[in-house]
């Protein structure tokens, strides 16, 4: 019994201890002062759109000179002499067609004409003898006009086994290989003049509605572009459309830029065209 009595109380005062401790313990954490717990925040400057002095949108470019280029007939690629990204002058030639099938039917052409020739001639001098009747002579007329027609142009298809740069440009890309049979009217390259290029984007309705035509043609505008930013390229107003894109609800429009020298730009780039609005823009 007292055993037990002992066991009890040998319990109780480590439970009394231990609360004292932890009593101890809150208390003295209550008591320090806590320093306060400081979050940075990111601030990011917004531009009043009441108060900008200039809008952009963004744009896209596209050349202002390109020439989708074919041959005039069917044939053999003979030789592809440029390739893409290459540039070229004016009058260069780009491409030619085998002429061996060509030159065949010149010559064919060539000795049915001879031929039709004399045959008219010489009805020609029957009939002024009065020999032949009128019909036999027209006849013989006839024959001699079609045979010189089908000369004519035997000579023209023959001169369109080459394909010349109708300007100074760019090749942007190649359609075949040498040796490939093309059609008449087939595409073989695509040629882009890139000193002088379009700069497409779109205005919403409601911005079109406050602002004039002529303001926005004398604005200051310039372009940039997505890989050099801070790079601006001067433009000049082109054109707009004056029926907006059912789909989109705006205008479509196209400044003209100029190349810089040191920059290569090419179509479907990306960017941003800017102009100033604060000198017209209607509040």
């Amino acid at each position: 019994m007292r055993k037990q009595y002992l066991k009890r109380t040998f319990v109780g005062a480590a439970v009394a201890l231990s609360l004292a401790t932890m009593l101890t313990g809150c208390n003295k954490a209550a008591s320090e002062p806590s320093e306060p717990l400081i979050k940075p925040v990111k601030l990011l400057a917004v531009n009043d759109l009441t108060v900008a002095d200039s809008d952009a949108f963004l744009a896209q470019i596209d050349a202002t000179y390109r020439a989708q280029l074919s041959f005039q007939v069917g044939g053999e690629i003979e030789k592809l002499i440029v390739r893409m990204g290459e540039e070229v002058k004016q009058g260069d030639v780009l491409a030619t067609l085998d002429p061996k099938d060509l030159q065949l039917a010149l010559d064919a052409s060539q000795a049915q004409y001879a031929l039709a020739r004399t045959q008219w001639e010489r009805s020609k001098s029957l009939y002024n003898k009065k020999l032949i009747s009128t019909d036999s002579y027209d006849q013989q007329e006839t024959q001699y006009k079609a045979a010189l027609a089908n000369l004519e142009q035997a000579k023209t298809d023959l001169s369109y086994t080459e394909i010349h740069a109708p300007f100074d440009g760019v090749v942007s890309y190649t359609y075949v290989k040498p040796y490939q049979v093309v059609a008449a009217k087939q595409e073989i390259l695509n040629l882009i003049d890139n000193t002088t290029l379009d700069v497409s984007f779109t205005l919403p309705v409601t911005y079109a509605e406050a602002v004039s035509l002529n303001s926005l043609k004398d604005a200051e505008m310039w372009v940039t572009m997505d890989s050099e930013p801070n790079k601006r390229i001067q433009g000049t107003f082109k054109e707009i459309s004056t029926q907006p894109n059912a789909d989109t609800n705006s205008y479509e429009a196209i400044v003209t830029i100029t190349r810089p020298s040191d920059r290569n730009l090419l179509t479907g780039m990306t960017g941003q065209y800017t102009l100033r609005s604060k000198a017209y823009r209607t509040r």
